[in-house]
């Protein structure tokens, strides 16, 4: 996102992009999951399985803006 490798920053920049949230399914009061989540999840995965996750999502994404 936007080279944002700091968990910390990366919810904060979410928190902050209307698109995102509405994205993501969040209103803009809602609290998003705390950084650590994030840090948690991706020591419990391999950087293989993250990207191709990504991948697909990216692809879903591609195809419903059709």
């Amino acid at each position: 996102m936007e080279n944002r490798i700091s968990d910390r920053k990366f919810i904060t920049h979410c928190s902050k992009c209307l698109d995102i949230l509405f994205l993501l399914g969040y209103d803009i009061d809602d609290d998003l999951p705390w950084h650590s989540t994030i840090s948690i999840t991706r020591q419990l995965f391999s950087e293989e399985l993250f990207e191709e996750v990504f991948t697909e999502v990216l692809k879903m994404c591609v195809e419903r803006e059709c």
